[in-house]
């Protein structure tokens, strides 16, 4: 299992971090650090911990940030931020990454960088201002490897152009989440399995549709799996929750399955002491009586049969 640590860096309301025309950095690291998220959700063994507010109403406290992830025990820590130069618009430009300023860091950390680096500023298509080291509290009090990333100036008549652009966001914290899937070697998820899907005939269409006749949707049970059946499917998952499975993939099938098995009739005991006399009809042949019989006697009653 490999853990990551996410950071966004500030809050909202975080005094003087902001664009000369007030949008916030915690926006627009929010959604850099949602894309990498997103991205790495796709790769097997891997748990992430996100250690700012993800409303961005709070600004935590780097101590409790780090706190967080050493607790954690986390493989490497990733702030992500924005830069800023002056607070007024200028033409400063570029993105630089971070690692720990000290003769003992955590060598790892300049590694991870160098991975992550190329691939963000090819991403995002601004100015590469290199690797850099500073001695910043993230990257100083995590035990374990941590890069900061200033993803450009917002107060950069160029740089705030990408910030401004949701797809450039979404690239960025995407390039994070590849370099990260390199230097750990991460694997995807292997893909759910869908048993139908639109467009299949035949006989398992069929009875799938049989299925969800018999609880209750309707549809005709014509062996194609078209819109009426898709929708079907998709009521059915949504009724019980089953929100994460391909369209008709194995949890739904048996749920489905299970949904329209007979259920067994309870067997029950007369009161001892308590005599019922029960004519339940007359018969004209001994084999439809006899049948009768053995059901009653299944479900704990005594049967006679008197002939006449």
């Amino acid at each position: 299992m490999v853990k990551i640590v996410l950071d966004a860096g500030h809050g909202l309301s975080t005094p003087g971090k902001r664009t000369p025309s007030g949008e916030s950095e915690w926006s627009f690291n929010d959604k850099v650090v949602l894309a990498a998220i997103n991205k790495l959700r796709e790769y097997e063994n891997v748990d992430i911990l996100r250690v700012d507010d993800p409303t961005g109403k709070t600004d935590i406290s780097l101590n409790d940030r780090t706190n967080k992830a050493n607790a954690f025990n986390a493989d490497v820590y990733i702030a992500c931020h924005h830069n800023a130069n002056t607070g007024t618009w200028g033409p400063w430009t570029g993105i630089e990454i971070y690692t720990y300023d000290h003769p003992q860091a955590n060598p790892k950390s300049e590694e991870i960088a160098k991975v992550i680096h190329p691939l963000v500023v090819k991403a995002v298509g601004i100015q590469d201002r290199g690797l850099k080291k500073q001695n910043f509290h993230v990257l100083r009090e995590t035990s374990m490897p941590a890069i900061l990333i200033e993803g450009g100036f917002m107060d950069s008549y160029i740089d705030i152009n990408v910030m401004r652009d949701n797809s450039k966001l979404e690239a960025h914290g995407e390039a994070i989440a590849a370099g990260l899937v390199q230097y750990f070697g991460l694997k995807l998820k292997v893909a759910v399995k869908n048993y139908l899907s639109i467009g299949d005939t035949g006989k398992e269409v069929k009875q799938l549709q049989e299925n969800l006749i018999k609880v209750g949707f309707k549809l005709d049970a014509d062996s194609n799996f078209g819109p009426i059946t898709e929708n079907a499917v998709k009521a059915f998952k949504t009724s019980n929750g089953l929100l994460v499975d391909g369209l008709y993939g194995p949890a739904t099938k048996a749920k489905l399955e299970n949904a329209v098995k007979p259920k067994p009739i309870p067997k029950t005991t007369p009161p001892k002491g308590t005599l019922y006399t029960v004519q339940v009809g007359v018969f004209s042949d001994k084999e439809h009586a006899e049948r009768l019989a053995k059901e009653l006697k299944s479900i704990g009653y005594s049967v006679y049969i008197i002939e006449s």
